[in-house]
């Protein structure tokens, strides 16, 4: 019973266990080249530093028909499931992924990938671009007459210049985890990923190496890929896109076409997979990519600036009783040293050698006392008042850099001449300069408008 499994085993093992078998429809339109592109909780797969640019929760469900991968030959079908989302809070800035595949081999074993991926958001800032970095912790899982689980890493970075230019490099199964099950000799390849795609105006073009170890049953293998994704935006279907793209490398080459239509948050991909080597089987992927909180941008923002209008007036009304409890404690103060003064100036008239004048000079003297107490527990009120005061003016600032920046990006999403924006920015830059308030977005946005009216060489 056992003997045929072991063959069975063995001859899968070609492929090499947990293999490059990809993750989602765009990935596989573009012909696998998503070292540098996507967005998706799928796009961890190939970079863990991708998912750094997501901004909305998303979701992510796919399946997968192949009788090949970029790896070699081979006759699977993979369930695959996603969802990310942005953190915002310091230290941990950023975006966090949970994605899972499942691809089983006909004839062979099934593997499933669980993984926990975290990136990083604007983590350093040069004058050209941003560069994030990301790592994923994967639990492999082989299945074959038996079960075995051992834990995988990826690491990715991912440098965006001028928002146009993304370089990007992942190394992933970094520890190169052993899966011998049955006495078959398996490892999960440490691969090697190394990439560069170009966005202008809903256009893409992606370039991929990528370099995977020997292992039992295999030698090193390695393969280059490209493509290119073209969106176009309608009025009222949303936006649909074409792509294609090539693979090509030793063990296998395959050429991929495939479209994309995006409407009210949600996204649907489909790829088909035409063999160019190993046979003559087509393959297909479908996915759906859900981003929430992005279904219509107009509402979007004027539910947000709503919440600004009243966080506005919330800081006017905070900042008005503070003046009025600052005025009250000045006048306080103010009553306060006078009384001090004219008790002091009874104080020096009279007679020290008269016993009721010495009363009254120790129960002013204690008078003096308290209302000296009472003046300095005044003066730190008062100081206090005035640090909340200067607080919620910073505060004030910032709310208002933030509601100028969205009604900003309203006006580039209504298509207005990048002079007229640029014109906008410097006047945010020169208004917000001294305010103490985080302008890095701006000055990258001024950046991009400069770069986009230099007349061409």
């Amino acid at each position: 019973m056992i003997g045929p499994a072991l063959l069975a085993l063995a001859a899968s093992a070609a492929l090499a266990s947990h293999d490059d078998f990809g993750f989602g429809a765009r990935a596989s339109g573009l012909g696998e080249a998503a070292t540098a592109v996507g967005d998706e909780p799928g796009s961890a797969a190939y970079n863990p530093a991708l998912i750094s640019a997501i901004e909305n929760p998303v979701l992510q469900a796919g399946l997968r028909r192949a009788f090949q991968s970029p790896a070699g030959k081979a006759d699977y079908h993979q369930t695959e499931y996603g969802g990310a989302a942005r953190l915002k809070a310091l230290p941990w800035r950023g975006a966090l992924a949970l994605h899972s595949r499942s691809a089983s081999l006909k004839g062979g074993s099934t593997d499933r990938t669980h993984g926990v991926t975290y990136a990083t958001h604007g983590w350093r800032e040069t004058d050209d671009g941003v560069v994030d970095w990301g790592v994923t912790l994967n639990a492999l899982t082989r299945t074959w007459g038996g079960t075995l689980v051992k834990g995988g890493i990826d690491l990715g970075v991912l440098y965006r210049i001028r928002e146009r230019f993304h370089l990007a490099a992942s190394l992933l199964n970094v520890n190169g985890p052993r899966t011998d099950l049955n006495g078959v000799a398996d490892r999960a390849p440490v691969t090697a990923r190394i990439g560069f795609a170009q966005v202008a105006r809903g256009f893409t073009m992606a370039v991929d190496g990528v370099r995977r170890e020997p292992v039992p049953g295999r030698r090193a293998t390695s393969s280059f890929s490209a493509g290119m994704e073209r969106w176009t935006y309608t009025g009222r279907i949303g936006a649909v896109a074409l792509r294609t793209g090539l693979n090509l490398g030793g063990p296998s080459r395959s050429w991929a076409l495939g479209f994309g239509w995006r409407a009210l948050g949600a996204q649907l991909d489909y790829a088909a997979l035409a063999p160019l080597s190993s046979g003559s089987a087509w393959g297909h992927a479908v996915s759906l990519v859900f981003r929430f909180g992005s279904w219509d941008p107009d509402k979007e923002f004027e539910r947000l600036l709503g919440s600004e209008i009243r966080y506005r007036k919330e800081l006017a009304h905070a900042l008005d009783t503070a003046e009025v409890k600052q005025w009250k404690l000045a006048e306080e103060l103010r009553r306060l040293r006078r009384s001090l003064e004219d008790l002091q100036a009874e104080l020096n008239t009279r007679v020290a050698g008269e016993a009721e004048a010495q009363q009254k000079y120790r129960e002013a003297r204690d008078k003096i006392r308290e209302l000296q107490e009472r003046e300095q527990e005044a003066q730190r009120a008062l100081d206090q008042l005035d640090k909340d005061r200067k607080a919620v003016v910073e505060q004030s600032k910032e709310a208002n850099f933030r509601e100028d920046w969205r009604a900003y990006q309203k006006l580039k999403l209504q298509s207005v001449p990048d002079l007229v924006l640029l014109e906008r920015v410097k006047q945010i830059l020169r208004q917000y300069k001294e305010s103490g308030v985080d302008l890095s977005e701006a000055n990258q946005e001024l950046k991009r408008l400069l770069l986009n009216l230099q007349p061409p060489p």
